[in-house]
C-alpha cells in the first residue's frame, strides 16, 4: 500500500498539473491539510495490517530477535 503512495496520489487528489487548486489560499490550505490526514490514515492501516500478518504463528517463527524488537506487537507485547 505505502510504495504506491505516490502513483496513488495523482488519482486520489485532482489538481492540475501536481499544482493544488482553489480559489483562494485557504482553500489550498484546506485541501493540503486533507491530503496529509489522507496520507497518515492510510501509513496507519497498512502498519495495522502488517502487524496482523506478522502475528500471526507462520511468520512467528520466521521472524529474528532483531525483528521481534522492531515490532513489539508481533512478539505479543503491545
Amino acid at each position: 500500500m505505502v510504495e504506491n503512495w505516490n502513483s496513488a496520489n495523482h488519482d486520489v487528489f485532482y489538481g492540475k498539473d501536481g499544482d493544488l487548486t482553489g480559489s483562494d489560499k485557504e482553500s489550498q490550505e484546506v485541501s493540503m491539510l486533507a491530503l496529509h490526514l489522507l496520507q497518515s490514515a492510510s501509513v496507519h492501516v497498512n502498519t495495522l495490517l502488517l502487524q496482523d500478518i506478522l502475528f500471526e504463528e507462520k511468520w512467528q517463527a520466521r521472524l529474528t530477535d532483531a525483528d521481534r524488537r522492531g515490532c513489539p506487537r508481533c512478539s505479543g507485547r503491545t
